[in-house]
Order: C-alpha cells, then sequence, then structure tokens
C-alpha cells in the first residue's frame, strides 16, 4: 500500500505493484513464518499477473472488494511507466530456482516481445491496450537489463547496454549528468549484471563486496 491514509475510496483499495519485490516478501515468509507473508507474496504474484493483461505491468492498481478483483487504480487508470519499470528489474532479479520466476517471466512478457520486434522501449505504455508512446530514457535500460538476462535476450540486452553512458567508449555522458532516479535504476541493474549482488531461492541478499571493477558483462 502506498501510505497509511487515504488508499482506500469506497471498497477500492488502491496498490502500487513496483513497491512489492517479491524477493523480499519470500524471505519475510521464511523469517516469520508465523506472519501474513506467504499470503501477501502468494497475492502478490497474482497481482502482478491479473494487472498486466498486454504483459505490461501498471504503475497503480486497485483491489475492489466488490467485485472481487484487481481493477484499474481510480486515479491513475491503466499506465505503466516511471513506477511500473522496477517491477521487471525485481522479476529479473530473482533467483533462478524462485518458483516464482518463471510464471512471473511469463506474465511480464510485454517488453521482451517488443524487443524481440526490435521496438524500443516506451516511456508510456496503456497496460489495458497495450498501446505504446514515446522513448523510455536511460534509466529504463538499466533497469531492464536483469529482466533482458532473465528473458534469455542477449541481443536485447548488448543492445540496451550500448545505451548505457558507461558502456560507451568514450565514456560520455556520464551518468552523474542524469537525473537521481535513472542513475538508481542504472545502479541496481548494473551492479547485479556484474555480479556485485544476488538473491537467493528464499530472497536473502547474497553480496560480492570483493568483486574488482570491471566492465559491466552480458553473461
Amino acid at each position: 500500500m502506498p501510505w497509511p491514509k487515504s488508499v482506500a475510496t469506497g471498497s477500492v483499495w488502491r496498490l502500487n505493484p513496483s513497491y512489492m519485490p517479491l524477493q523480499l516478501l519470500r524471505y519475510f515468509q521464511q523469517t516469520d513464518p508465523q506472519g501474513p507473508w506467504a499470503a501477501v507474496a502468494d497475492n502478490t504474484v497474482r497481482l502482478l499477473a491479473a494487472t498486466a493483461p498486454r504483459g505490461f505491468s501498471p504503475d497503480w492498481c486497485a483491489w475492489s472488494e466488490d467485485a472481487r478483483a484487481f481493477v484499474a487504480d481510480p486515479e491513475k487508470g491503466t499506465v505503466g511507466s516511471y513506477d511500473a519499470i522496477r517491477v521487471y528489474l525485481w522479476a529479473g532479479m530473482l533467483a533462478e530456482s524462485s518458483p516464482d520466476r518463471r510464471p512471473l517471466l511469463q506474465a511480464l512478457a510485454g517488453p521482451k516481445r517488443l524487443l524481440a520486434d526490435r521496438q524500443p522501449i516506451p516511456e508510456l505504455v496503456d497496460t489495458a491496450t497495450g498501446t505504446v508512446r514515446g522513448m523510455g530514457p536511460l534509466g529504463f535500460a538499466g533497469a531492464l537489463l536483469p529482466y533482458l538476462k532473465a528473458q534469455d535476450m542477449p541481443e536485447a540486452l548488448a543492445t540496451e547496454l550500448a545505451r548505457l553512458p558507461n558502456s560507451r567508449a568514450d565514456g560520455q555522458p556520464s551518468t552523474a549528468l542524469l537525473p537521481y532516479y535513472e542513475q538508481m535504476l542504472l545502479l541496481f541493474g548494473q551492479a547485479w549484471l556484474d555480479g556485485r549482488y544476488q538473491f537467493l531461492r528464499n530472497g536473502q541478499l547474497q553480496t560480492s563486496w570483493r568483486l574488482l571493477c570491471r566492465p559491466t558483462r552480458t553473461a
């Protein structure tokens, strides 16, 4: 839920899919087995699949008590953009042995289909119709690196890597010139691809602090 107040309008509860990295919920489930986390994690898988009919996650969605279903957000509608890009980031970083990984990547196959058709990642997508608009910024490319690796798309991965500032031969432009949010998406995506951290099957974070700096790898 986005905040402690004003999350509900009547029988509709607003939710942000990118606030729910599944690996963290699974880790909470393990460390607090008597808590609600198993149900929360299972329902998150349901949410991510139900709100992506065309394979794209929305920025916001809602749960309707009356319909007993996930529905379009009453304020933001069905747009997927700067919030939703994190959904693909989290899904791509799930452990290969995670039972959630395969169904989630299948449910979120929209970006995979676009890139397979050599279309750019859009800035905005209508998740109900699949209609896209604009071109996603460099931060989107960084966020998609784990997703493209997990979807076994080496050509698309190389293409998105080539867009990134630090992957260019001349080193320009610097990531310092990018907006803060884009820098953070690049940091998360590139660091995971470089093997600096990973999430295990149970969601536990494993880091490699002694790993020396090296160019971003694609495999």
